[in-house]
């Protein structure tokens, strides 16, 4: 299961007064899932065939930010009580990455937060758990590594 997030009609203007028209197409430049957080930020969040989290961060007109001067966390499962982690800038500024453990589920439910002003930005994905070979083949693979 994945989230779609939708735009509205190309004449509606966001929470900052930018026309949807003025901004870039809502969708996924990476291959992730793509979503408007609060009208502050896109998000755009995958987990990389190396396993790690991967969020790349832009502005409100959907335009790439370099997140080396941001902060960011995620939380693996955020329902239960799980704490927020942080995310590490790549050297490029381009994205967010991070390794974690992963759940031996089809999907990973992860909210992940990008500091602005006072206040963490946050947004909900279910991304999916793309394990090469079986679970009992990452977890042994999880325990003996």
């Amino acid at each position: 299961m994945m989230f779609v997030f939708a735009a509205g009609p190309a004449d509606a203007t966001e929470g900052h007064g930018i026309p949807e028209a003025e901004e870039e197409l809502h969708e996924a430049r990476h291959g992730g899932s793509f979503g408007d957080a609060d009208d502050q930020f896109h998000y755009e969040a995958l987990i990389n065939p190396q396993g790690e989290l991967v969020l790349y961060v832009n502005d409100e007109r959907n335009q790439p930010l370099d997140v080396r001067t941001l902060q960011g966390r995620f939380t693996i499962n955020p329902d239960s009580s799980s704490l927020p982690e942080k995310f590490i800038p790549s050297s490029s500024g381009e994205y967010f990455h991070a390794v974690f453990s992963r759940p031996l589920a089809e999907t990973v439910h992860v909210k992940v937060e990008v500091f602005k002003g006072a206040q963490w930005v946050a947004m909900e994905f279910f991304l999916p758990n793309r394990l090469t070979g079986s679970p009992e083949a990452h977890l042994e693979r999880k325990i003996a590594g």
